[in-house]
Parts: C-alpha cells; sequence; structure tokens
C-alpha cells in the first residue's frame, strides 16, 4: 500500500485553476469538453482532499477577483488547500531581493508567484503553471514562475500535463 509520502504534492499556480475552471489563458494548451471539465474538478477536489494539491491565499485572492466561479468552486476546501504562509515573508522577500522582475513594482495587489515558489521548495512540491519560460517566448519579458523554478531546482509543469500525469481526465 502506498504511503502518503509517495505521491507529489503540487502547488497549483492561478492560471492552472483557471485552465481548469475553463477560462484557458493560453491557445497553445488542450481544451476540455464539459464532461471532461467535470471529471477533471472531481478528480482535482479529491486530489486536494488528500493533501496533495495546494495552492497560497494569494492564488485565492486573485481567484476571487479575475474568476468567482472557479473560486466559488475551490472556497468550500479552503482549509485542505491553502497553505498558510506567514512564516514566508524573508524568503519571498530574498526571492524578490534575486528576481525583482517577477512582480510589478505597481502591483495593486499581493502577487501570489513569489508566494508560490516560496510555498512550493517549503513543501517540496511541484509547481503547476500556464505560464511560460523566457526560452519559448517570441519577445523578451521578465522570468517567470517556470523560468525561476528552473533556477530553484523545483520541477515545474503546466496544467495539461498535471491533468494527464495524474490522471484527472
Amino acid at each position: 500500500m502506498a504511503e502518503p509520502g509517495d505521491f507529489p504534492t503540487y502547488m497549483i499556480d492561478t492560471s492552472s485553476f483557471m485552465h481548469v475552471g475553463g477560462h484557458v489563458s493560453s491557445p497553445r494548451l488542450k481544451t476540455y469538453s464539459l464532461i471532461e471539465a467535470e471529471r477533471i474538478w472531481g478528480n482535482l477536489l479529491a486530489r486536494i482532499e488528500d493533501g496533495r494539491v495546494k495552492t497560497v491565499p494569494q492564488v485565492m485572492d486573485e481567484l476571487k477577483r479575475n474568476d468567482r466561479l472557479t473560486y466559488g468552486r475551490l472556497h468550500p476546501y479552503a482549509k485542505s488547500l491553502v497553505v498558510q504562509n506567514l512564516g514566508h515573508a524573508n524568503a519571498v522577500r530574498l526571492l524578490l531581493g534575486e528576481f525583482p522582475d517577477l512582480v510589478r513594482a505597481d502591483a495593486l495587489s499581493d502577487p501570489a508567484d513569489p508566494w508560490l515558489i516560496v510555498a512550493a521548495v517549503r513543501q517540496d512540491a511541484v509547481v503547476v503553471t500556464n505560464e511560460v519560460p523566457s526560452a519559448e517566448r517570441k519577445r523578451p519579458r521578465p522570468p517567470s514562475i517556470p523560468d525561476i523554478c528552473a533556477s530553484k531546482h523545483i520541477e515545474c509543469i503546466n496544467v495539461v500535463a498535471f491533468v494527464q500525469r495524474e490522471g484527472l481526465a
């Protein structure tokens, strides 16, 4: 019988939750039929209950502002889903010192990206995001979550790879 630690923990970014919720953030990623999406949601919620899918409060805040339907589906699971990150502030400050362009200086809210990366390090989790690494972009832009994960040796995959890996569809 497999032990809980035998399975990876995933730290999910806003874009990936929105993708599963039907808000495709990238034309390069697979879209799911309504039947597939409902199956994915059921399996995703089971992973949350098992403690294998996590996120940070800032992702929930972003969802509340940008995708109330997805937020509404996840909110009842917040106790199992959301990692309390009160002790992460210093690590976030250090990460932003190393990668100052990760967040916009004029951001009106607390961006989730640095908190998600720090939580993934602390939880030894795989990061799931739909952001694209710099090397795959057409135009130069500041480092993204996949770039920073690569520099920190944190596994980072997109939501389609996560759905396939976990057999959610």
